[in-house]
């Protein structure tokens, strides 16, 4: 389905303000990820290590909330210690974690420290030990677990983040029809488009001047099988969210930074009430939310506070006087209310949905990223885009890509493969494209 940009809030996160940073804090994982990454070693890092990139966070770019991610940052000896390190530089903490690991006393003690959130990765792309299998039941049973530790604690974000391959698109409805019925707890759900480490066969990659070879060791141990052998964009994971809900409507979107009519993080926002979508956050109350947000705290607003997410009744009434979307949605409460009265009751409840494409190649040799990066990560003292901090890891630069002839390009734009960039192209084999 194609989605009209134009109708859409783009929002206004830059480099030097945005809604979030990420803080990782160890590379152990004790999962194996389909599609991840991330070298895994023994490192954890130190208090003074951490504390430090704190600093160059607090320096050069505020947040709203810091992602605490690894590896598997449950892992890590003085993690509620990082906790109030967070805290105390002014940003909201927000866990991200496989959540083998945590139990409730844990997460009490994290939560005496200052978390504001915890946000889980759960999917079919892992082996998990606390799961009989990685099938949508079990995967679904070990949520629901990890939700109602979560609600226990009270007052805590809980998300659930998905990697998602060509192979696992159609469990996107399943995924929102089970978070629609379980939105007292579950306040939201992020969709991430698996990304690629050996892009194709139409474009060599270089750093520093040296063509890079061994990129599949970057994607050690990935199932082919899992993953897949087509490329997923974020215009597929809308479409197969409407499977679930047809009148979803997205507010808000972050473009390309190669094409600014690529979509990389798409918002959606659902009012719901007793297992019913009564309707979408709109455009309009995006923005108003970012502005409100930026004037007073002069940051962007990333994830939602526990305290607005469990009141939209009456904001949403409050909104319906000048937002026509919330006032749909308060048109059709007394009808949902005539169908089961006892649902009066019940609260309403809103729920953010993000869907994200990483990094694409455009045929032009281009790297489109995500405009103004959300997870900008601290590497060797500056902050750098962490999806490709590996690529500094292993090889001390950026790549570039080139692509290898004329044929190769003109079938990239034909296939779809990637985003053509230019209408026309003028190709040397061997050197950089100009349009």
């Amino acid at each position: 389905m194609t989605i009209d940009l134009s109708k859409l809030y783009p929002l206004p996160w830059t480099h030097r303000s945005n809604g979030l940073s990420w803080l990782e804090v160890t590379n152990q994982c004790d999962l194996g990820c389909h599609g991840c990454y991330r070298k895994r070693d023994a490192q954890h890092k130190s208090l003074a290590e951490i504390e430090e990139e704190l600093r160059v966070f607090y320096a050069n770019r505020a947040v709203d909330c810091m992602s605490i991610a690894g590896g598997e940052p449950l892992l890590h000896p003085e993690l509620p210690a990082i906790v109030r390190m967070v805290r105390r530089f002014g940003y909201r903490p927000v866990l991200n974690t496989n959540g083998v690991k945590l139990t409730a006393e844990r997460l009490a003690e994290l939560k005496a420290a200052g978390l504001a959130g915890v946000t889980f990765h759960v999917d079919s792309s892992q082996d998990r030990p606390d799961c009989r299998s990685n099938s949508y039941a079990d995967l679904t049973a070990r949520k629901d677990e990890l939700a109602d530790m979560v609600r226990d604690a009270k007052g805590l974000i809980c998300n659930f983040n998905h990697t998602v391959s060509s192979t696992t698109l159609d469990e996107i409805a399943k995924i929102s029809a089970w978070a629609r019925k379980r939105a007292a707890d579950v306040d939201g759900l992020i969709f991430v488009c698996y990304r690629d480490a050996h892009v194709m066969g139409e474009f060599d990659f270089f750093a520093n001047g040296e063509k890079v070879t061994g990129l599949e060791e970057l994607n050690e141990g990935t199932d082919v099988g899992w993953t897949g052998d087509e490329k997923v964009t974020v215009s597929q994971l809308y479409d197969r969210l409407r499977q679930d809900e047809p009148e979803a409507e997205p507010c808000a979107y972050l473009a390309g930074t190669g094409d600014p009519a690529s979509l990389k993080w798409l918002f959606v926002g659902r009012l719901v009430h007793d297992g019913q979508t009564l309707g979408y956050l709109s455009p309009t109350l995006m923005k108003a939310a970012q502005l409100t947000t930026n004037l007073i705290y002069d940051k962007w607003l990333s994830f939602i506070p526990k305290v607005l997410l469990n009141a939209p009744k009456s904001l949403f009434v409050a909104t319906s006087l000048f937002d026509k979307e919330s006032r749909k949605a308060v048109l059709r409460l007394p009808r949902h209310l005539r169908r089961n009265p006892l649902s009066l009751l019940k609260p309403a409840k809103a729920q953010t949905i993000v869907l994200i494409q990483p990094m694409d190649i455009l045929a032009d040799g281009t790297i489109d990223m995500c405009e103004s990066c959300p997870d900008m990560t601290v590497y060797n003292g500056r902050l750098e885009r962490s999806c490709r901090v590996e690529e500094l890891k292993r090889y001390g630069a950026f790549f570039t890509a080139t692509p290898r002839s004329a044929t190769a390009v003109r079938h990239a734009v034909d296939s779809g493969t990637v985003y053509p960039y230019h209408s026309l192209f003028k190709c040397t084999p061997g050197k950089r494209v100009d349009a």
